[in-house]
């Protein structure tokens, strides 16, 4: 029944008077996810949330072709794949990197894929899947469930000792959703949208037994997305719920945000090549000024080139290395001036540097570890 207060359709946003259906669309505005729309201060009709998440996608996959050059098929997905170093660094799934600190790593591998098959599967059912759930129950708790199932895919991915990319998991949650939510409106499954969010699920499964992808992340996912329709649906949330739900889509966003954040300032710190660039200097050259009785000209020159060709990497190796350089100049110049004193307190301070390095590396190796050839989460 309704309040007698004129208000705005929370589908289409249209000035509907004091009736409870809309006459422009014909949405039922006393059904929950109206209700929700409404204490969201969602209205209006769109799929502008997964319009955006494609654009996402699509972006840093050509972003990451761009940087790393297209490599040959793989397999599976990984059709035209992208440098998997590349994708290392703009936040790939490693378990070693994550257990080094770099958590964002479980977030942003959400927006990256392994090859073109890859993102334009996951973009094609987003497409279908997202826009029935955004017009459903607005955009903000379409964001909600979208990013949730994707964080929980890769949290389990990790617990199971899984790496790669991928948005899967979060788009299983998009087909869990229509599919419970449907079903659960509707009482039987022979809805055409029903049929079709059982058809993907099927797809999806028969998938992970025809090629290598990440399972894990997939069921989760999708077992996300049917949990959260089946709280819209089947409990009677009230304002404080939708406030509640509210609350819990800035909080997921905020954090998402946050990993873009410490992913973007993880750039400026090298990646796998670059350290390994580290280890050949430091394990080659500047070592072997450290440990030879006599102190050559060429093996000086050569630990000087090498360093001064160093990208940045982490502060305590960007430290070490310009210790040593300084260690080497202070070598350099007093074995030209015949001082026998001074060019060992030059070699003990390169020492002294390659011992911070290695200490450094020894714990900073697993956030710069190349990845393996790693599974897909389609």
């Amino acid at each position: 029944m309704s309040d007698g207060k004129p208000k705005l359709c929370a589908n289409c946003g249209k000035l509907m008077g004091v009736v409870d259906e809309c006459p422009y669309c014909g949405a039922d505005n006393r059904k929950l996810g109206m209700r929700l729309k409404r204490a969201a201060g969602d209205g209006g009709a769109g799929a502008s949330v997964t319009a955006t998440f494609i654009g996402v996608n699509l972006l840093f996959f050509a972003a990451a072709l761009l940087v790393g050059g297209a490599k040959p098929a793989g397999g599976g997905m990984e059709v035209l794949g992208a440098d998997p170093e590349v994708l290392f660094r703009i936040g790939l799934q490693n378990n070693a990197a994550i257990d080094a600190g770099q958590w964002w790593r479980i977030i942003t591998p959400i927006f990256l894929h392994m090859g073109l098959m890859h993102v334009v599967f996951n973009s094609y059912v987003l497409w279908w899947g997202g826009r029935l759930v955004e017009e459903d129950i607005g955009s903000r708790l379409m964001l909600l469930t979208y990013l949730s199932a994707g964080i929980l895919g890769f949290i389990a991915s990790y617990f199971a000792g899984i790496g790669g990319a991928g948005a899967s998991g979060a788009v299983s949650g998009m087909i869990g959703f229509v599919l419970v939510r449907r079903r659960l409106v509707d009482g039987h499954f022979n809805h055409p949208i029903t049929r079709t969010a059982i058809m993907y699920t099927v797809l999806t499964a028969l998938l992970g037994l025809a090629v290598a992808v990440n399972d894990v992340a997939h069921g989760v996912g999708w077992l996300s997305g049917a949990g959260m329709a089946a709280l819209l649906t089947k409990v009677n949330l009230g304002r404080r719920g939708a406030v509640a739900l509210m609350l819990a889509t800035w909080a997921t966003t905020g954090v998402t945000i946050v990993a873009a954040l410490f992913m973007t300032v993880s750039l400026f710190n090298g990646g796998p090549g670059d350290f390994t660039a580290s280890i050949d200097c430091f394990i080659g050259p500047v070592q072997t000024v450290t440990l030879n009785k006599r102190v050559e000209a060429r093996d000086v020159d050569k630990a000087r080139a090498c360093l001064r060709e160093q990208a940045s990497l982490e502060s305590p190796a960007n430290r070490a290395r310009q210790q040593a350089l300084e260690g080497l100049d202070a070598l350099t110049r007093a074995r030209d001036a015949g001082d026998t004193g001074g060019v060992q307190r030059g070699r003990d301070a390169v020492r002294e540097a390659y011992e911070a390095w290695a200490a450094w590396a020894k714990e900073a190796g697993a956030r710069y570890r190349r990845p393996k050839p790693l599974k897909s989460s389609p």
